[in-house]
């Protein structure tokens, strides 16, 4: 019924395709070079499996709403059966999944109700009951899966609210999985506005054989009946479109088009409105090439070399990581006297040197305004507003520039050194760049008796 049949598509046509476009590719073609374009999805995925099992990797090419994808259907049909898991609605399941005969297998037909009857939730029932097969499917399933259980976590519908939901769905946009390197399958109506290196028009040599009782017009369906005025219109404008279709098929390659034809040497009539594209084009080829069955063979994987691992070191080297401030070693030293002092203990270095550090990282910051929303309250603030401006106006000796004259202030620059076999981490109080010269500063909240360079050594 098929023209041209499964058969001479599995046998000549979809192995001359794989074979160019093997044989392309070893000349420095990528598969995304090629497209092939065909009559319909069913068609589709029969070349779709036969270039995957080829490894040529494919993609399918559709600007359609995912509510048009074949999955939608399926899941709809998984939702009917979940909520009447009897033997109509399982079967309509089945069929997306089984041909026509497998549906007639009496013990999948039972063992699928059994899974459907039993209780589940609706994520087990999508996580079980069904396994996409290819990047495609899988892609549109999950998205579809993701937004039904986001409506039940929402609303807590039921099964049937569910479906009510998913058949509500209008627009939504399909999210792809594909490898963007490979072969395009697409429709020829679906391919227009789009152009490829190499295409395989192979979608025009199909004849249209629908239903022999009806034709379709202006959306509607009409008896066959050729001797009347609207079904004649019809088929006229069904033959335009077959035209319109080969003209876009012609026009999607850059640089080589390939045009399938296919012969009846019997002669037996095209029955009215069936004719392919090509067919009532009627070309009369000058230069063919003349295809006859072909089994490609399967590519060959050999399994990889694996070396044995090496053997891991039995003794590892002991490093420590010491904090800076823990290896220095000081004098004790008689506290200075002075008139007014800051409390005692190591909240003062603490606090002071928080407040250098936020007034270092904010330029123009208001000092008194930070003193007093940061200082305790048992902390002087006179005292340590009048510290800080000394600390940021006083010139740095032997220079005479103040740090409140510096551009590029960088605070608290953590530090990590070898001294082998151990290492020493830190934090530099401040670090700052001045008339191309850089300068390492540690701040000091107490006195000491000698600032000599002996005497600090």
């Amino acid at each position: 019924r098929n023209w041209p049949s499964a058969e001479i598509e599995q046998s000549t046509f979809f192995p001359f395709i794989a074979s160019e476009i093997l044989k392309l590719i070893k000349h420095d073609f990528q598969y995304s070079d090629f497209s092939v374009l065909i009559k319909d999805r069913f068609q589709a995925v029969r070349l779709k499996n036969y270039l995957e099992l080829h490894d040529i990797p494919t993609q399918s090419k559709s600007t359609e709403s995912l509510t048009l994808a074949p999955t939608f259907s399926l899941v709809r049909s998984l939702l009917e059966a979940l909520i009447n898991p009897s033997e109509i609605p399982v079967k309509r399941f089945l069929s997306h999944l089984s041909n026509h005969h497998e549906l007639t297998d009496t013990p999948l037909l039972i063992s699928t109700i059994a899974a459907f009857a039993k209780p589940q939730s609706l994520q087990e029932a999508l996580r079980d009951l069904y396994t996409p097969t290819d990047l495609d499917s899988h892609s549109d399933y999950f998205k579809i899966c993701e937004l039904l259980l986001d409506y039940q976590t929402q609303t807590k519908a039921t099964l049937s609210k569910i479906l009510e939901f998913l058949l509500s769905l209008k627009e939504i946009d399909r999210r792809p999985l594909s490898d963007p390197n490979s072969v395009t399958i697409t429709t020829i109506h679906m391919s227009k506005g789009l152009e490829f290196n190499i295409v395989f028009a192979l979608g025009l040599v199909n004849r249209y054989t629908g239903r022999d009782d009806f034709v379709r017009h202006q959306k509607n369906w009409l008896l066959f009946k050729p001797e009347h005025a609207e079904c004649q219109t019809a088929l006229q404008n069904q033959e335009a479109e077959k035209l319109r279709q080969l003209y876009v098929a012609l026009t999607r390659a850059k640089h080589r088009v390939y045009i399938p034809l296919l012969r009846d040497t019997k002669h037996t009539p095209i029955p009215l409105g069936q004719a392919s594209p090509l067919e009532l084009f009627n070309p009369t080829p000058t230069d063919a090439t003349y295809l006859q069955p072909k089994k490609l063979s399967f590519p060959i994987f050999s399994n990889p070399l694996l070396a044995a691992p090496i053997n891991p070191m039995n003794s590892y080297p002991s490093r420590y990581l010491h904090s800076y401030s823990s290896l220095a070693r000081t004098t004790p030293q008689t506290p200075v006297n002075t008139p007014v002092q800051l409390p005692k203990g190591a909240e003062t270095g603490l606090i002071i040197h928080s407040l250098l550090e936020t007034i270092l990282k904010n330029p123009g910051i208001n000092i008194p305004t930070l003193l007093k929303q940061q200082l305790p309250p048992h902390f002087p603030y006179q005292l340590t507003l009048d510290l800080i401006k000394r600390a940021l106006n006083t010139p740095l000796a032997p220079y005479s520039f103040a740090l409140a004259e510096v551009k590029h202030l960088y605070p608290e620059i953590e530090f990590l050194y070898s001294n082998p076999p151990n290492l020493i981490k830190g934090f530099i109080d401040l670090i700052f760049l001045h008339n191309d010269q850089y300068f390492l500063l540690d701040w000091k909240t107490n006195l000491l008796h000698s600032y000599d360079p002996n005497a600090l050594h």
